[in-house]
């Protein structure tokens, strides 16, 4: 039997975190239900040293493999008060059972002193991949490949087009790709027209880039998304309307995770799509509450001078960027 072994995924492009995952889980075994009795997920907010510690030991059944996937532990263990946690898992993990595939999915980057990542590196049972969404002729190239995986082809403008609408979510890129693919039958090369047909730039989408805009700061970038809104014949009232609705969800998931809830959870919860729960959350992340909150009331404040045309709305839309951006 093979030797114990671990994985750290970490970075923000979960798309193709999974897609590693998913390699991981089909070579565990054949059998889909076998590989889901063996196969144990955690929490890192929530998951006890020796709940893991257990997972890990359990000698899988009929399989050769047991999985053990973590989200998001190994960024707790910088802090300081939990050096004990920390070296005792550093042990574990160097010792792991032979029957035994742990993986580490961290949605941010580690520390390269990071003390798992320097393990990683050291032994030959440890493996640690970063996983960054590509941008500009990276997603570009992203694009192209994954439509040639496929036997289809697409022409430089259309790829240009395709990057341009789905903005950096893999998750969206995959399945328009996967709808141009059909469209075309893989008879003909993927047009500009086409994208235009089938990937239509969402609403939803559009708010998602128009918050991570404001969410880093990004007056400059804020200001030319909305602009991009109005110019288009956004309703002013119904974009306000999208973006108070967005940062009500940002602060309803802030409020479930601080309370251990997981994002799985909070999904279900807010009846949410899994794929906006995700956005969703990674945004929370980037606030903290008290900044959360004041952005709330300045929303509500700006509805109210709206609502009383004390200030134009194109205007008042403008100033709560500049605002949020400060």
């Amino acid at each position: 039997m093979e030797s114990g072994r671990f994985y750290i995924f970490h970075g923000p492009d979960a798309f193709s975190q999974q897609a590693a995952v998913n390699e991981i889980l089909a070579e565990s075994s054949e059998d889909e239900s076998t590989r889901e009795l063996n196969t144990a997920r955690f929490d890192g907010n929530k998951v006890t040293m020796s709940e893991l510690i257990h997972a890990c030991s359990v000698t899988p059944f009929l399989a050769e493999r047991r999985i053990v996937i973590v989200e998001n532990l190994l960024s707790h263990f910088e802090a300081k008060d939990r050096k004990t946690e920390r070296q005792e898992l550093l042990e574990f993990i160097a010792a792991l059972p032979p029957f035994t595939t742990l993986l580490f999915l961290e949605s941010s980057v580690l520390d390269k002193i990071n003390p798992f990542l320097k393990l990683a590196r050291r032994i030959a049972a440890g493996t640690s991949r970063e996983y960054i969404v590509p941008k500009g002729a990276s997603l570009q190239r992203w694009i192209r490949e994954c439509i040639a995986e496929q036997g289809g082809t697409i022409e430089p403008a259309a790829v240009a087009l395709l990057a341009q609408h789905a903005g950096e979510s893999l998750h969206l890129l995959s399945h328009e790709v996967d709808k141009l693919l059909s469209y075309t039958s893989m008879t003909r090369a993927i047009t500009a027209k086409d994208v235009g047909t089938l990937t239509p730039d969402s609403a939803e989408l559009s708010i998602f880039r128009f918050i991570d805009a404001l969410g880093t700061k990004d007056r400059d970038k804020g200001l030319e998304l909305l602009r991009l809104k109005l110019n288009a014949g956004e309703e002013p009232l119904y974009l306000f309307a999208m973006i108070v609705r967005q940062y009500r969800f940002i602060l309803q998931m802030k409020e479930m995770l601080e309370k251990g809830e997981t994002v799985a959870k909070a999904t279900s919860s807010l009846k949410l799509h899994p794929y906006a729960a995700s956005k969703i959350a990674a945004q929370a992340s980037k606030y903290a509450s008290d900044r959360l909150e004041w952005i709330y009331e300045k929303l509500l404040q700006t509805d109210v001078e709206m609502k009383t045309s004390k200030i134009n709305a194109d205007a008042a839309l403008e100033a709560l960027v500049v605002d949020i951006c400060s």
